[in-house]
């Protein structure tokens, strides 16, 4: 009986040595030994713990993409200490642990962290800048513009973005018109997603074909095409020319404005049938509540059909105002 109660002893006092030896390692978190880089360049969109750990292969693979934040723009350096990294790191992945690890710290006291970037040569964002306004020029149907050259207002940098994969894409051009000066908005998606935008100066220099008075021409003159030959003029200089015959070549007009020889022929300058110009006797019919009284005038401006028209009549000087009908005769009512 002495034996045996000696050795129930002995192995309940084993067993008690091995329980306090087991209880506080149970109770103990897990311990990690990391040492933090001074410096670290990322390469994707957001910093991971891997990238600011030296060596940190005794940790998992998920703990070692815990998220710390996005990476810095281009040309910035973001600092995170000690404290930063592991207040993220309770929020972020402590909480789904039993216990929190306890860190022990090696290394820098903070890392600079910069984003890695790759560089798109000049050359493609304004070939790309050129390119749009070419397809802009070939989309005008019966296009009236020639001899077009296109130039570089000014240098454009290379660009610098993150790594990844990129494309560089011109915006739609408005209303699909030229202009002398063109800006053209280049915009840059990396890794599927819009990065910035570069703006492309483009100076077009081109040519179209306009219609010139072969002699003077008077204010009201009627006209044909036989009074006009075909030429060149710049194509941002001349307001709305006419760019081409709009009927047979017997068709006929009104010049709502003097002309000298050589100058060209804008659309203004074409009266529209039943038109009336500046000086024209003009036939009025004013109504009245019972009454209708018929006068003449002498046009003081020009008007087409529809607009209205002051006049002074030819027989009292009185200026009265109306609206032009289809048939030339202003009314007043």
């Amino acid at each position: 009986m002495n034996w045996q109660a000696g050795g129930s002893g002995v192995k309940l006092a084993m067993l008690l040595t091995l329980w306090l030896v087991i209880l506080p390692a149970l109770a103990s978190p897990t311990t990690w030994r990391v040492s933090l880089r001074e410096h670290s360049v990322v390469t994707q969109s957001r910093i991971t713990l891997a990238d600011v750990l030296l060596a940190p292969n005794q940790l998992d693979a998920a703990t070692l993409q815990v998220d710390l934040g996005p990476a810095p723009r281009i040309g910035n350096v973001e600092k995170l200490t000690r404290t930063q990294i592991e207040a993220l790191l309770r929020r972020r992945a402590f909480q789904e642990m039993a216990s929190s690890p306890e860190i022990i710290w090696g290394g820098a006291a903070s890392v600079a962290i910069r984003t890695q970037t790759q560089v798109i040569p000049s050359v493609q964002i304004t070939d790309a800048a050129l390119q749009a306004v070419r397809q802009n020029v070939n989309a005008l149907k019966e296009s009236n513009y020639i001899d077009v050259a296109l130039s570089l207002r000014a240098a454009v940098p290379d660009t610098e973005i993150p790594m990844g994969e990129y494309v560089i894409q011109a915006r739609p051009l408005p209303n699909a018109i030229l202009s002398a000066h063109l800006a053209v908005w280049i915009d840059i998606v990396v890794r599927g997603n819009f990065y910035r935008s570069v703006v492309v100066g483009i100076d077009i220099d081109a040519k179209q074909k306009v219609w010139l008075a072969k002699r003077a021409i008077s204010e009201g003159e009627q006209l044909t095409w036989q009074d006009f030959i075909e030429g060149q003029d710049n194509a941002f200089t001349s307001a709305s020319p006419v760019a081409q015959r709009v009927a047979s070549s017997a068709q006929t007009w009104r010049a709502t404005q003097a002309l000298q020889k050589g100058q060209v022929l804008l659309k203004a300058m074409m009266a529209k049938d039943g038109s009336i110009l500046r000086g024209d006797r003009v036939r009025v019919i004013s109504v009245l509540p019972g009454i209708k009284v018929e006068s003449v005038g002498i046009a003081l401006r020009n008007a087409a059909v529809g607009q209205k028209l002051e006049l002074r009549l030819q027989h009292n000087n009185e200026l009265v105002t109306g609206r032009v009908r289809e048939d030339g005769v202003m009314l007043v009512e």
